[in-house]
């Protein structure tokens, strides 16, 4: 069962036995039936009520951009550098990428 935290959109599965029913009735909570969703904080929440996740740092996307396209610090500053050979299109995300890590550096 699905039991509903007061003033909240926080939503508990409980077992559905009698000592947990006779809990939900003592502290007076609400046994909901409605839909549920989960939460970017892992907590379950009546559905519509889940905040929203939360914007990723500076720093995270970073280390997301690097992860995925492979170009960490010192690949950007061999792509970079003059006569590199490299496509404009590569040339664009390193420098793209390494703007973003200059501010972070600083």
């Amino acid at each position: 069962m699905f039991v509903k935290q007061k003033n909240s959109y926080v939503v508990n599965e409980w077992k559905d036995t009698a000592p947990n029913r006779a809990r939900v009735q003592a502290w007076g909570l609400e046994v909901y039936s409605g839909e549920t969703e989960p939460g970017p904080d892992g907590l379950l929440y009546v559905k519509g009520y889940a905040p929203a996740p939360a914007e990723p740092t500076a720093l995270e996307r970073v280390q997301t951009q690097e992860a995925q396209t492979g170009l960490t610090r010192a690949v950007r500053e061999l792509v970079l550098a003059e006569n590199s050979g490299v496509s404009d299109y590569v040339k664009e995300l390193a420098q793209e990428l390494e703007t973003w890590a200059a501010v972070l550096r600083e």
